[in-house]
């Protein structure tokens, strides 16, 4: 559980000094340690609230970062998905298919198991990032020039 909230907490602190310049981002993150199975999610923005839109968690479950267009039902509903056996994967990709407005969302899955799914649509100025073991997914929007260096991850 240290190990982490010290990875969250540094992760958020280094996307805040990123987002020194005078564009407005949000930056969020679901992380899995697979050394205790623990997961959790954190987002970081200059909206006032944004904690109640953007990150969803459940114990054993998974975890939820919905933004750009946040679509807050994601959030209850990737999470019940899991909690019924759909990977990552699948339950963002059944969201995703019944949302008509997919191209201008972003969102990044994690479940129990640390496999992650993310989307970045069309109309989005943002990325998403998977670590190289794959139980982090990072996500930012606007990307700083209009820049999308990586897609969907």
């Amino acid at each position: 559980m240290r190990g982490l909230c010290i990875l969250l907490v540094s992760l958020a602190l280094g996307l805040t000094l990123c987002a020194a310049d005078p564009e407005v981002h949000t930056f969020s993150i679901v992380a899995f340690d697979p050394a205790t199975g623990e997961l959790g999610v954190a987002v970081e923005s200059k909206y006032f609230g944004v904690g109640s839109v953007v990150p969803w968690a459940r114990a054993g479950v998974g975890a939820v970062a919905t933004q750009a267009r946040a679509r807050v039902s994601f959030g209850p509903e990737g999470l019940s998905l899991m909690e019924g056996g759909k990977s990552s994967r699948e339950a963002l990709d059944l969201l995703l298919a019944a949302d008509p407005g997919a191209d201008e969302r972003q969102v990044a899955f994690i479940d129990a198991k640390g496999r992650t799914a993310a989307h970045t649509g069309s109309g989005v100025p943002g990325f998403c990032r998977k670590s190289p073991r794959g139980e982090l997914q990072c996500a930012r929007q606007p990307a700083r020039g209009g820049r999308r260096p990586h897609r969907n991850g």
